[in-house]
């Protein structure tokens, strides 16, 4: 239980499962449920984007990362509960999680 006190309630903890697309890019997607820490560990330092859209419309860019961002990245979005949250990465990604503030 001390380690829950020193690094946080892990209970919040989900994994973040990448599919690789006909693309060769490497996608996660789900439905925003609030604010949430991503965690994302991949093979090498590559473009990622954040997508978000409203029901059926054309998803927007709302989180861009270039071709110099670490393999290895933590950010926060904050997106309304409800909207769809499209993740890109041209790297393979290794391992993903999100917590739920």
């Amino acid at each position: 239980m001390i380690i829950n006190k020193v690094y946080g309630n892990m209970e919040n903890e989900k994994k973040v499962q990448f599919n690789k697309d006909d693309k060769g890019q490497y996608v996660a997607q789900y439905v925003s449920s609030g604010t949430t820490a991503i965690q994302i560990n991949r093979t090498e330092c590559a473009p990622l984007r954040v997508l978000a859209s409203i029901g059926s419309m054309t998803p927007i860019v709302v989180v861009k990362f270039g071709d110099d961002s670490p393999k290895d990245l933590i950010f926060e979005l904050n997106i309304v509960p409800g909207v769809n949250v499209t993740i890109i990465s041209k790297s393979e990604v290794k391992e993903a999680a999100m917590i739920e503030a």
